[in-house]
């Protein structure tokens, strides 16, 4: 007996029309509850499957994110654009 599923795939684009400052993401890395975090010349962005929130309030003298990288689910590490490694949310 054979199965065949049928699955349309389909794409959303988000834009500064759904919230997102800026149409450039530089990066974009999950964490373990499933948010998405975005590094954008304008900041860091969570996103929650709804709307977008800027993450920049917990950044010291924020410069632009370039990369990001999570550790163990909850500790998101970001790079600035002047190479400068900082803790956007640390455990």
């Amino acid at each position: 007996q054979e199965l065949a599923f049928n699955k349309e795939l389909y794409a959303i684009h988000y834009g500064q029309h759904n919230g997102l400052p800026t149409s450039s993401i530089y990066d974009l890395a999950q964490d373990g509850k499933g948010f998405l975090y975005m590094a954008t010349g304008k900041g860091i962005y969570r996103y929650d499957g709804f709307s977008f929130q800027s993450m920049n309030e917990n950044i010291e003298n924020y410069m632009g994110g370039s990369a990001l990288s999570i550790f163990n689910n909850d500790n998101i590490f970001f790079e600035s654009f002047k190479t400068k490694t900082c803790c956007l949310m640390c455990t």
